[in-house]
């Protein structure tokens, strides 16, 4: 697990007048795993300090209102994930509940560019259709509801011959595509991914203990 050290900034303060002086940071992110030391260098432009002292700070995430996530199943033969969506805060507990379990895998959580957050948890079981979702958050339980993609009825009828000679011509208008369905959708690319790798990484396993039995 990787955190982003951000929002660290450095106050400088020196004796005597104050000067044009430009701090200069050389990275403007640094990526630290959790528990490991970061270095953080910045510069000084505009002029030659003598008497100075520095101090470091890191400015706190502004907080928003608490957002009740959206719980989704996904299943794909033994495997199933479990999406949460758009929650806030992060604290979050995630339940894959069946009788069949094979294993399970800690879940991954994401924060989206609006500051909410998203995660998914894996999990193999013998019957995937018993497997239930639910999750804690804010003190309070959500359910989860099977992810299934849906189809418009009438997209499968076909007008007849007569019916496209009587249909005027309709000018053509561009997609709108709501941010919502792509957040949607770049969650569950992300839940199918994990899948695939835990699939891979799982069998593989299994081979390499047959091999060597």
């Amino acid at each position: 697990m990787q955190r982003i050290s951000s929002l660290i900034h450095l106050s400088l303060f020196w004796a005597g007048v104050m000067s044009a002086v430009e701090l200069v940071p050389e990275h403007q992110t640094v990526i630290v795993s959790v528990g490991d030391p970061a270095t953080l260098k910045c510069s000084v432009k505009g002029e030659a300090i003598s008497n100075y002292y520095i101090n470091w700070y890191r400015k706190t995430q502004e907080r928003q209102p608490h957002t009740k996530p959206s719980v989704f199943v996904m299943k794909n033969g033994t495997n199933v994930a479990c999406l949460v969506k758009d929650f806030y805060p992060k604290d979050i507990r995630i339940n894959l509940e069946s009788s069949k379990k094979i294993t399970e895998f800690d879940p991954a959580i994401v924060v989206s560019p609006s500051g909410k957050y998203n995660a998914v948890k894996l999990g193999q079981y013998a019957d995937s259709n018993s497997v239930t979702c639910s999750v804690q958050h804010n003190k309070e339980v959500v359910y989860s509801t099977d992810f299934e993609v849906k189809t418009n009825s009438t997209d499968h009828l076909k007008p007849t011959e007569t019916e496209n000679t009587k249909q005027p011509s309709k000018s053509c208008h561009e997609p709108k595509v709501h941010a919502e369905k792509v957040n949607m959708m770049s969650l569950t690319v992300l839940g199918l991914r994990m899948l695939f790798a835990k699939s891979v990484a799982i069998n593989f396993l299994l081979t390499a203990k047959l091999l060597f039995l």
